[in-house]
């Protein structure tokens, strides 16, 4: 167990308990919260990404449990423990519903269909241009000083192409032409839960109303009845 979890679960036990951040124990819930977002920003931004948001986000206990979920999502990220969070909140279905939603609306974008909820992902660069430089041999930019380093050119610069030497990759190939319709990964991505194409069952569930996602624990001496 990493340190960086027991202070994200002291802080989310208190706003559960004291109802918010403004009781007794509310302000070491707030230091135990800070001090893992410390660790991800350096010195020059602290104020504003650690104080200031931290302050932002505990004005309520709810809005204060969400940036508790998100830093978790952060700080755990890759970590194995997300999915176990997300079904203990009872998160678990509106984010696989909302993520099969954003891959769903992106892809239909690309193809030419901007449906209800495309609006804020329209500014999404959907080409990113890169190219392969020389190492530096310079460890405090690049651990490894043999490879050769791919550069990444600013995908939100609005240019058709950055000039020569640069080649170009799509994000977001995820409109098959052929069907007119998003690519089989979007359709089935989450299937079992959720699904688009055929036989589709997105446009039947409400994202209010969604079926819960539940861990059984079986017990060696005591079977589930």
């Amino acid at each position: 167990m990493r340190y960086a979890d027991v202070l994200l679960m002291y802080a989310e036990a208190v706003n559960e308990v004291e109802n918010g951040v403004n009781g007794t124990h509310g302000a070491k819930a707030l230091d135990a919260f800070k001090k893992v977002r410390r660790r991800a920003f350096r010195d020059s931004v602290q104020s504003q990404k650690v104080e200031a948001y931290t302050s932002t986000v505990s004005v309520s206990k709810e809005s204060f449990f969400n940036a508790i979920v998100n830093e978790r999502k952060w700080e755990f990220g890759g970590e194995n423990i997300r999915w176990k969070d997300l079904v203990r909140w009872n998160l678990y279905s509106k984010v696989v519903y909302d993520t099969f939603m954003e891959y769903y609306i992106v892809a239909s974008m690309v193809g030419g269909d901007f449906m209800e909820g495309s609006e804020k992902y329209q500014t999404l660069p959907f080409n990113k241009f890169f190219r392969r430089v020389a190492n530096p041999g310079n460890k405090d930019i690049y651990p490894n000083t043999t490879l050769n380093i791919i550069e990444f050119y600013n995908p939100w610069e609005g240019v058709l192409h950055p000039g020569a030497g640069w080649d170009m990759a799509t994000l977001y190939a995820w409109y098959d032409e052929n069907t007119s319709l998003p690519r089989a990964q979007i359709f089935y991505s989450f299937r079992g839960f959720i699904r688009g194409g055929t036989n589709s069952n997105w446009e039947s569930l409400n994202r209010n109303n969604l079926p819960p996602y539940v861990i059984y624990f079986l017990s060696p001496t005591r079977p589930l009845s």
